[in-house]
């Protein structure tokens, strides 16, 4: 009796769901990105009172808005 098998079944645990999983790690960043960028605009619009009230400086303001949203 032969036995046949699916075109994928010796390439190993999961290589048919590689694109799905690389796209789902695409979304993943894509979501993280959008984040970071939320969250830098948020953090820029605190005032002096609000940045003292979490221990963060101006300067440190500068700093993480300025990096590319990329950046962690």
């Amino acid at each position: 009796m032969a036995t046949t098998s699916h075109p994928t079944a010796n390439r190993g645990h999961g290589s048919a769901d590689l694109p799905q999983e690389i796209f789902g790690r695409l979304v993943g960043t894509i979501h993280t990105w959008r984040e970071r960028i939320e969250q830098r605009r948020q953090l820029a619009e605190l005032d002096e009172r609000m940045l003292r009230d979490i221990g963060v400086s101006a300067a440190d303001v500068v700093g993480e808005v300025d990096k590319p949203f990329w950046k962690a």
